[in-house]
Formats: C-alpha cells, structure tokens, sequence
C-alpha cells in the first residue's frame, strides 16, 4: 500500500471524520424534539405526585406527568413541576429509545428581599412575616445531551419587580454555560430513577 493510500485509510479509520459536529448534533436533537411534540396525542399519560427521591430533595414532592408511547414502549417525555414559597421549576424532559436528549427549564425564585426599613418594620417583626420578596428572577436553561453527556448548556435570567406581571425573556440573550466530563450524570440517573417509578404506575 503507497503512503497516500496509507493516509487516507487513517483519515477514513478516524472517528473524528464521522462523528458529528456540534451544530449537527443540536439539528438532530431539534429533530427528535419535533417528533416527540408530534407524538404526544397518541401516547398514555400517566401522573405522579408522590415521587420522593434518595438523592435529591428540594423541599417539595414534584408533580410529575409523562407521556408513554406504547407502540414503542418507552416514555419519550416527563414533565417534572415543583412549586415553593416564591419559587417555582418546571422541566421538561425529552427521550429518544428512552434515553435523554433535551431538558427546558423554566422557573423562578427570589432575587432581592425588602429591608425591614423599606417595610417600616422591625427586624423582629420581618423574621416572624417570613420576608418580603423585592424582585424575582426569572429564568429558562436548555440543555442537550448527545450519549448521556451534556453537549451545550444555555440559560437566560431576568430580574423582575415583584408586582410586575409580565415575564418575557425572549429578548434576553442566552448564556453558554461552561460544561465540565461528567456534568449531565445528575439529570441522567435523576430521569432514570423517575423512569423506574414510572413503569411502576402503568
């Protein structure tokens, strides 16, 4: 074999030459995004509000909804929703073959607390109210995954008067997050273990 056709069987070995690249895997996920949005009027529905997790307490039991494609018999999407005092997170998971690929988040939580002396109150007496909530943040991530490992992680934040209520971020701008090996294995085995409890309710 002469040195070109010694070069060229290297290229062609090399999994850098098939793999895809970024902006290739994110047209995918946007595809398989579409087809479970597609999917949905066909498949069970099942609930859960009784989930609590060995790992991950966030000081509310999620409510929990999911769609299950019997034709194929997977869950191709979760809906996992938390609410608290002056919090709120709502996720939503999507599956292809039951592995997860995208996570949409959105929620918020509180930014700025009144003073005691903006409330014309004593310290004491703002303790024992629980707190004034000022401003709120508002946010959305997005999360893709290629093999269970996270390939890009944006999120956008907003902060809002308390008595605004008006929410739009679309004109705010994402933030790429950066992502460390082995950032994505919390929501993998997170999504797992809701799976696993899952199965159990059909």
């Amino acid at each position: 074999m002469g040195p070109t056709l010694i070069i060229l069987a290297l290229l062609l070995a090399s999994p850098s030459v098939h793999a895809q690249t970024e902006v290739e895997q994110i047209i995918q996920i946007r595809k398989w995004y579409a087809e479970v949005e597609s999917n949905l009027e066909q498949c069970q529905v099942v609930t859960m509000n009784d989930y609590t997790d060995p790992d991950i307490y966030e000081g509310y039991l999620p409510e929990i909804k999911a769609w299950y494609d019997k034709e194929n018999k997977n869950f191709i999407k979760i809906q996992h929703m938390g609410l608290a005092d002056w919090h709120e997170k709502t996720s939503y998971c999507y599956l292809n073959n039951g592995t997860l690929f995208f996570i949409y988040t959105t929620g918020y939580s509180p930014d700025k607390m009144y003073t005691a002396e903006e409330l014309n109150l004593t310290e004491e007496e703002l303790w024992e109210m629980g707190g004034e909530v000022k401003t709120i943040d508002y946010y959305e991530a997005r999360i893709y995954f290629v093999n269970k490992e996270i390939i890009r992680h944006l999120t956008k934040h907003k902060s809002f008067p308390e008595s605004e209520s008006d929410h739009d971020l679309s004109e705010v701008k994402n933030e790429k997050v950066a992502i460390d090996e082995g950032d994505g294995d919390k929501e993998v085995a997170y999504i797992a273990r809701i799976i696993e409890a899952l199965n159990n309710k059909l």
